[in-house]
């Protein structure tokens, strides 16, 4: 499933929060390395989010993999995949 949707159903005005944290994100450049990863992580909190950065310089522009856990409030877990464009 795409990030984007399952951190979208959690800002809905009028139902209860969904998500309870991300367990886990990765995000690889486009050989597979491993860029950047974070683990319990609190949706909508940008402080916690990966910058752009790499090895603390900023990327060039590129298209990026991610892969995550997300844990829900009632307890279920779902993987979610999908690429992110860096933009500067």
């Amino acid at each position: 499933m795409d990030l984007q949707k399952v951190l979208m159903r959690n800002s809905n005005l009028h139902e209860p929060p969904l998500v309870c944290f991300l367990s886990a994100l990765n995000v690889f450049n486009r050989w597979g390395e491993l860029i950047w990863r974070g683990e319990n992580l609190t949706p909508n909190e940008e402080t916690q989010g990966w910058d752009g950065t790499f090895r603390n310089k900023p990327l060039n522009p590129a298209v990026f993999a991610y892969y995550g856990i997300i844990e829900f409030v009632d307890g279920s877990r779902e993987i979610v995949e999908g690429d992110i464009t860096l933009v500067r």
